[in-house]
């Protein structure tokens, strides 16, 4: 990990999501004014130079710390292409709670092209898929209560098309 200057991050170009200025960024804004960047950046290098470096993960921390007034932000320098980036900033981001269909719909088609770019230069691509249901675990937001089997205390599995909770286990 190394500590970059705010001066020499850039946005991911095309970057599929919106960052915006609402009440969760001042909130973001607070605590990195308290507490700094608890989470690193994720960056990668910018072909043709030594010192500057695009974002892959971190776009909300990065524009939080600029509002917060931070000459620098904590970073891991990660030397992947610009197809590798891609995925990476998709998928770092489809866990997020707020994501309008024309964002994940774009995020996709992103994340389609860096993997068919991959392919056509033979270079390996993992997917993984969660084909053994529609959620791996069910969770209360307010209270953080997982759904367990009563046999052997492993998280559910949500079918959606049964609408049922099963367990992978032990049946």
């Amino acid at each position: 990990m190394t500590n970059i200057s705010i001066d020499k991050l850039h946005e991911f170009r095309d970057h599929p999501y919106q960052v915006l200025d609402n009440d969760e960024m001042n909130s973001l804004i607070k605590s990195v004014q308290q507490q700094g960047i608890m989470t690193p950046l994720i960056v990668r290098q910018l072909e043709g130079t030594t010192d500057e470096y695009e974002i892959i993960s971190g776009h909300r921390r990065f524009r939080a710390a600029q509002k917060a007034g931070l000459a620098e932000v904590p970073a891991f320098i990660r030397p992947v292409s610009r197809d590798e980036a891609a995925i990476m900033v998709v998928d770092s981001n489809l866990h997020r709670e707020h994501i309008l269909p024309s964002e994940k719909a774009f995020a996709y088609k992103m994340k389609y092209e860096a993997m068919k770019q991959n392919l056509k230069e033979k270079k390996q691509t993992i997917l993984f898929l969660n084909r053994r249901g529609y959620s791996t675990f069910i969770m209360c937001r307010e209270c953080g209560y997982t759904m367990k089997c009563p046999n052997c205390n492993i998280s559910l599995t949500y079918h959606s098309f049964q609408n049922k909770l099963k367990c992978h286990y032990c049946g």
